[in-house]
């Protein structure tokens, strides 16, 4: 791919947000010629202000039964987790299609382990990369905390809650004081609760993103501001 005149790049990744950023840290480390290429600069769209999550625990399969009877509720709620314009629904349709095929209750312990798996070997490579580039001191390990306003919420989550420990995430249920200690001020209207230890996050997304890529340019990875429109195949 050319990139620019008399400038021949190995490998271009389009997009500097983290995962672009990972990708030419590892390439990088390999000794790859690898350049980023980005609208605007390192770090500086979605990436610089998402959950800053590293949720290791959160294995449950998106796709599962049960999952496509929402699609009418959410996409009438303008708060809902889920908007499709509808002039892009029919375009949109195989996709969901095969999402709700995804979701047959025969598939649900395969896309588990799977998801399970992955997520654990993200674990011990993020654990090695922050150790790398120095970003150890970013990560927080405060664990999470899920919140139920009603018994019949607190029981509907436990099936997810046993899938989860059978893949060794730990956890444990809590209430009355318990739960106040976990969270002080807490509404009266959440009556339980589930505390995830091994939950984590950093400190700050975009700071965390910008000190990954200063490693990388460290093993060579470059940086070109640019607006990629078109993406082809060609023959050298």
């Amino acid at each position: 791919m050319v990139a620019a005149p008399n400038q021949t790049v190995d490998i271009a990744i389009i997009g500097g947000g983290i995962i672009g950023i990972c990708i030419a840290a590892y390439l990088a480390e390999a000794g790859r010629n690898v350049t980023i290429f980005d609208r605007t600069g390192i770090c500086e769209e979605t990436s610089s202000g998402n959950a800053a999550a590293l949720a290791f625990s959160d294995v449950l399969p998106l796709a599962h039964k049960g999952m496509i009877r929402h699609l009418p509720k959410w996409l009438a709620d303008p708060l809902g987790p889920l908007s499709i314009p509808p002039a892009y629904l029919s375009k949109l349709l195989p996709w969901l299609i095969r999402f709700w095929r995804a979701g047959r209750s025969d598939r649900y312990e395969a896309s588990l382990a799977a998801q399970a798996g992955m997520m654990r070997l993200a674990e011990a490579e993020w654990a090695g990369l922050m150790a790398r580039s120095g970003t150890e001191n970013m990560l927080r390990e405060d664990g999470s905390l899920e919140l139920y306003e009603s018994e019949a919420e607190f029981k509907a989550s436990l099936p997810g809650w046993a899938a989860r420990q059978r893949f060794g995430i730990g956890f444990s249920h809590v209430e009355g004081d318990a739960l106040a200690a976990l969270q002080p001020g807490l509404s009266p209207r959440f009556v339980k609760g589930t505390f995830v230890p091994g939950w984590k996050t950093v400190t700050d997304p975009k700071l965390l993103g910008k000190a990954i890529w200063a490693y990388a340019e460290t093993k060579g990875a470059r940086f070109e501001k640019a607006r990629i429109d078109h993406v082809g195949a060609g023959q050298d």
